[in-house]
């Protein structure tokens, strides 16, 4: 169940992945960006598998440990590991959805051509935030 301020957020993300399928939600800390996104993956396609990329593992294993959402779908990627895909746009095409944790440092230099070809690649993304410009 989503708070109050996340059920607005929720209603606003989809529509917007409806129309564009890339969505950036920037929220604060603590607000329950996570919370939203399990919400998300659940509602819009139970059954897809989700790419969630995150700048290191520590982010992934705190993520993975929330007992309110099935993990067996999901694949956590570094955005090291993803600029070390032969081919991004192909390894991304498997999944249903793309979720970019830590959206801000998508444009640092080392992993800024790699995350561009996930947002041209057709399949929806999600980006996460609370800090919505990097430095």
């Amino acid at each position: 169940m989503l708070l109050p301020h996340n059920q607005e957020t929720y209603l606003k993300v989809c529509a917007t992945l409806d129309k564009t399928c890339k969505c950036a939600i920037i929220q604060a800390t603590g607000t329950g960006k996570s919370y939203l996104t399990m919400q998300l993956l659940e509602k819009r396609d139970p059954r897809a598998s989700v790419l969630y990329v995150v700048p290191n593992h520590a982010i992934s294993l705190s993520i993975s440990m929330s007992p309110e959402f099935d993990w067996s779908r999901v694949t956590f990627l570094t955005y090291t590991a993803l600029t070390l895909l032969d081919d991004v746009s192909f390894y991304v095409s498997r999944f249903g959805c793309v979720v970019l944790d830590e959206l801000h440092h998508a444009n640092a230099p080392q992993w800024g051509k790699a995350v561009c070809k996930v947002m041209h690649c057709g399949v929806p993304v999600l980006g996460l935030t609370a800090t919505p410009r990097c430095g």
